[in-house]
């Protein structure tokens, strides 16, 4: 006869310490495998949220060059025409007009309102200027009158005769009185 050994695997009853042993296992092995699944949760919603970004952007460049064109922030200039009451805008890159429309009712009074405070303003000015002026005017005439006088003082030295309407003048002050007729 002839004796080998070979090891089977069997049935076999598990002690008190093995099944505590086996517990704790299962309990780690529990809790390990809801961690991978929250990772695989969060790594799908990752991989998800990417898919649809870059699906997103493919369909939007797709558009783009489908349409030929996209939309940008342009700048424009906007026209206001206060008698036909309209706003125009027009971009500055092209000259294009891209719209227009009524210019709205509180800008209109805004508007009113400002030309009232200009016109009032350039009437005050106008009176103003025309008030500096005369007082120019006048401050002229009377350096041209006194150097008159004073020239003509320095020029003649008239006397003082009270039978006659002559007044002295001496160095630009009347001295003498003019008869009275």
């Amino acid at each position: 006869m002839r004796i080998e050994k070979e090891n089977l695997t069997l049935p076999c009853i598990l002690t008190d310490a093995k099944k505590l042993n086996y517990g704790h296992e299962q309990a780690i092995s529990l809790q390990r495998l809801e961690e991978a699944e929250a990772r695989k949760q969060e790594f799908n919603s990752q991989i998800k949220a990417d898919i649809e970004k870059y699906e997103a952007r493919a369909h939007e460049i797709g558009h783009k060059l489908t349409s030929g064109k996209e939309y940008r922030d342009v700048e424009c200039t906007i026209t206001r025409d206060w008698e036909k009451k309209t706003r125009t805008w027009t971009r500055t890159d092209t000259g294009e007009v891209v719209k227009e429309d009524i210019i709205p009712d509180f800008e209109l009074q805004e508007e009113m309102e400002l030309q009232d405070k200009k016109n009032k303003k350039d009437q005050r000015s106008g009176l103003e200027i025309a008030a500096e002026i005369i007082d120019e005017v006048v401050r002229d005439s009377l350096e041209v009158n006194g150097s008159l006088v004073e020239r003509a003082a320095e020029q003649s030295k008239v006397f003082d005769d009270p039978k006659s309407n002559i007044v002295h003048f001496e160095q630009g002050k009347v001295k003498g009185k003019a008869k009275k007729s």
